[in-house]
């Protein structure tokens, strides 16, 4: 498998989506743009030193997951490697390497893409913080928030990956049946499955993010390993659907 990653990983990397993909991590450079010129886009405010460099970094995560766009070209790029190399005839390429090996190259170049993607945000986050953002009333100046604050910031960024890194496995699940457009719709109705779902209270407690209000009162740790749970369930019944119709596929 070794030996298969590296060089999908590198023609992964080629497409111009994934460079797409991860100029969506610079955008806390575009908050402190609009701020310095008192656009409304993005502005920022809050009480006076609250605000931490990792609060601010979780805040943009948000802010980024909401908006979906990042989310639609990680869609695109998912059907990029799946549905149009097999329709292309790309795939044929392939057929004396063992398919389980194949697919989890994919899904781990997708993985390394979106923490790359992950990183670059982070970094933007810190050094926007720490050179713009920290001279502002709101700004605490630290790294790390106060510790009543501390299960509040990591919990909630925590359980958004989780959500971002199923939003790969379902947009692997729908790219093996539909072509580029249709994955793209169906992974977007996923995505407002989990967002609007984590509102109600007949579906919150299935979904990851479903249980990020309850951490004052069940604590972090609890809501975590719940969150967790979940997340694994959904990942495994996935895959196990991914792996099945990828076996299938004939070239």
């Amino acid at each position: 498998m070794k030996k298969l990653f590296v060089p999908i990983f590198l023609n992964t990397i080629k497409m111009k989506s994934v460079w797409l993909y991860w100029i969506f991590g610079l955008i806390p450079f575009v908050a402190m743009i609009a701020m310095s010129i008192n656009s409304n886009f993005l502005q920022i405010s809050g009480e006076k030193g609250t605000l931490s460099a990792l609060e601010f970094f979780s805040m943009v995560f948000g802010i980024l997951h909401n908006l979906i766009i990042p989310s639609i070209v990680l869609a695109f790029i998912v059907s990029k490697l799946f549905y149009e190399e097999l329709h292309s005839g790309i795939i044929f390429m392939y057929k004396d390497i063992n398919r389980n090996s194949i697919l989890n190259s994919k899904w781990l170049s997708l993985f390394l893409v979106q923490l790359i993607f992950l990183f670059i945000l982070f970094l933007s986050s810190i050094i926007v913080y720490f050179v713009y953002l920290k001279g502002f009333d709101f700004s605490s100046g630290q790294f790390l928030p106060i510790s009543k604050y501390l299960a509040t910031t990591l919990v909630p960024t925590l359980t958004l990956y989780l959500v971002e890194i199923l939003t790969i496995n379902f947009a692997i699940l729908f790219s093996l049946y539909l072509s580029t457009g249709f994955t793209i719709v169906a992974t977007l109705v996923f995505l407002f499955f989990i967002t609007i779902g984590s509102m109600l209270n007949t579906a919150k407690y299935v979904i990851p993010t479903g249980y990020d209000d309850s951490i004052t009162k069940l604590g972090g740790g609890i809501v975590a390993l719940i969150s967790l749970t979940i997340f694994f369930v959904y990942f495994i019944v996935t895959y196990i659907f991914i792996i099945k119709k990828h076996k299938n596929i004939e070239y």
